[in-house]
């Protein structure tokens, strides 16, 4: 087949090699991370979404969903874009179809734990025991990726975002948008999310941060001897401010930098 020359000062040349190739030459380095952490054997230990043994295993779901992410990927149909990819199949990335996406994440949804959810209501329910199988799995990625030099700093930032969403069921948002905000406790110098709450849209994000704030502390490797919390007036909750202050045996020493919350004359 011959190629015709364009107008650009560049040759067009046919490749009749039967090599395989891919636009997502990145993700094989992901696909390595996430296995050569355990990801796979961390995950079918803490999480047991599939009812019956199947062409796919709750790890190649999650490795699919990290691959996505990480190829810019935002809804589940582009499982289909990485699926149909030779190259990434051949080096072993399973990925299920979208129909069977929806149908794992569906399996973490208990409607049950959501009674008393209202629009004009804030309310945070309690996490599903698959959510908490998650969690687990973060904790053993926590400590797997600082198994170099033991840490003994811990900076948490701790903040909530909006992030708006046209969802029939999302809620509006203090910005007078409808969407989400959730909760992530971030540490700063392993750049790790130690823990992560969503949250309906009209939850203010003052609203039981420090559940959330010691969720993050029992993730951190024991050798961390030093806590400090970085956060804007959301955080200015004396209940939080209070736990901050008080010296528990066997916690790190805890330090903190808060904002003032105008608002409230003090």
């Amino acid at each position: 087949m011959n190629i015709s020359q364009g107008l650009l000062p560049f040759q067009l040349i046919q490749d009749a090699s039967k090599v395989l190739l891919t636009s997502f030459g990145g993700l094989p380095l992901v696909m390595e991370t996430f296995r050569a952490l355990g990801l796979p054997q961390s995950v079918q230990r803490h999480l047991s979404v599939l009812q019956r043994q199947g062409k796919y295993l709750e790890a190649d779901y999650i490795e699919s969903f990290i691959s996505v992410f990480a190829a810019g990927g935002d809804c589940v149909d582009d499982f289909e874009i990485l699926r149909a990819d030779e190259w990434l199949k051949r080096l072993g990335l399973r990925v299920p179809s979208p129909e069977a996406v929806r149908y794992f994440l569906n399996a973490f949804h208990e409607e049950d734990l959501l009674e008393g959810r209202l629009p004009h209501q804030a309310f945070i329910p309690e996490e599903t025991a698959l959510l908490e199988g998650l969690g687990a799995v973060q904790k053993e990625l926590i400590r797997k990726a600082t198994r170099g030099e033991p840490p003994w700093k811990a900076t948490i930032d701790l903040d909530a975002t909006v992030i708006e969403s046209h969802k029939q069921q999302a809620y509006e948002t203090y910005l007078g948008e409808r969407g989400y905000q959730p909760v992530i406790a971030y540490w700063a110098e392993e750049d790790l999310i130690l823990a992560d709450e969503f949250r309906d849209g009209n939850v203010p994000a003052a609203m039981g941060l420090l559940p959330v704030l010691k969720e993050a502390l029992s993730a951190l490797p024991p050798t961390v001897r030093l806590v400090r919390v970085r956060s804007d007036s959301a955080a200015y909750v004396h209940e939080l401010l209070n736990w901050c202050r008080k010296e528990i045996s066997g916690r790190p020493r805890m330090e903190f930098a808060i904002s003032l919350d105008s608002h409230k004359g003090e």
